[in-house]
């Protein structure tokens, strides 16, 4: 890997630990602005270095330094309901940078690809392992809807613009990057 790989993945590490830290608690998932950085390292990176700044992120945050929403961190976190988000992050940029850089198709169609897919991948993993907490680990005994209504519906609004946001932001960032 080059310096200027290793400088993108420290920038985007350093903006994913920030934006998890600009976080409001509604429940068991704080709404954050890391999905926002989450899908822009999806557009933005190889899928080398976005993998690489996801799982550099996922184990600093399990060492114990506290980068999770909420200044969490250390291994206990993975009992955390929102820790599947974290896991997440990993196949979800892995397959939008796959998308972005392997599409033929127009860079919009591509970048809106993608951050569908991300965004899918994000809630799947999430809300599955968000369920497994809170109905196995917790025994809370929700119902489906019920989970749906803690880890996914509030969120739907606001990660529709954070999509919005991070493709008008990609666009930009990839117009000026030298490879």
């Amino acid at each position: 890997m080059k310096t200027s790989d290793l400088t993108r993945v420290a920038l985007m590490l350093s903006l994913l630990i920030i934006s998890a830290q600009l976080s409001i608690s509604i429940g068991p998932v704080a709404i954050s602005l890391q999905s926002l950085i989450v899908l822009i390292i999806g557009l933005v990176l190889t899928k080398e270095q976005a993998i690489l700044t996801s799982f550099l992120y996922l184990i600093a945050g399990l060492i114990g330094l506290p980068i999770f929403a909420q200044s969490m961190g250390g291994p206990h976190s993975i009992f955390l309901p929102s820790f599947g988000f974290i896991l997440s992050f990993l196949p979800a940029v892995w397959l939008m940078a796959k998308i972005r850089e392997r599409s033929s198709k127009e860079a919009r169609t591509r970048y809106i690809q993608a951050v569908l897919l991300g965004n899918f991948i994000i809630y799947l993993v999430g809300i599955s392992y968000m369920s497994f907490i809170l109905n196995v680990y917790l025994e809370m005994d929700m119902t489906f809807w019920q989970i749906l209504l803690a880890g996914l519906l509030p969120f739907i609004p606001i990660d529709v613009l954070k999509s919005i946001i991070a493709i008008v932001i990609a666009k930009r960032l990839n117009a000026h990057l030298i490879e």
